[in-house]
């Protein structure tokens, strides 16, 4: 099992923002987020899915969404791009964990089955 951390802070973000926790076993890369993901934070997910994807020998990219705090509508775009850039680089993807923020506002926005899909594939 490998952990690493990418590094990338896009932003002077507060010390609530958005936490990413990379773990890679065999061909399967778990991408943990915790705290906020929003319109200020949503770039980190997506450069770290892009970096994730493109790790030779990797066929899965799962994102745990489990642990956030808050999202907003640009938070939910970060994931479905996330995990649509994981399609388009060949790899099976899907969402594993949903807090209840993130239940919420999918609950608002109404693409709960869009994310649904990604986690049959």
């Amino acid at each position: 099992m490998t952990t690493f951390e990418l590094g990338y802070r896009p932003f002077a973000a507060a010390p609530t923002g958005l936490q990413v926790d990379v773990t890679l076993v065999g061909g399967v890369a778990t991408v943990r987020l915790s705290g906020e993901l929003d319109v200020c934070t949503g770039r980190r997910l997506l450069d770290v899915a892009d970096v994730v994807s493109g790790l030779p020998g990797l066929w899965l990219l799962e994102i745990d969404a489990g642990e956030l705090s808050f999202v907003d509508g640009a938070g939910v775009s970060a994931l479905l791009t996330a995990l649509d850039s994981a399609h388009v680089a060949g790899l099976r993807a899907r969402l594993t964990g949903r807090s209840s923020a993130l239940r919420h506002v999918l609950g608002l926005v109404n693409v709960g089955a869009r994310l649904s899909d990604h986690a049959l594939n």
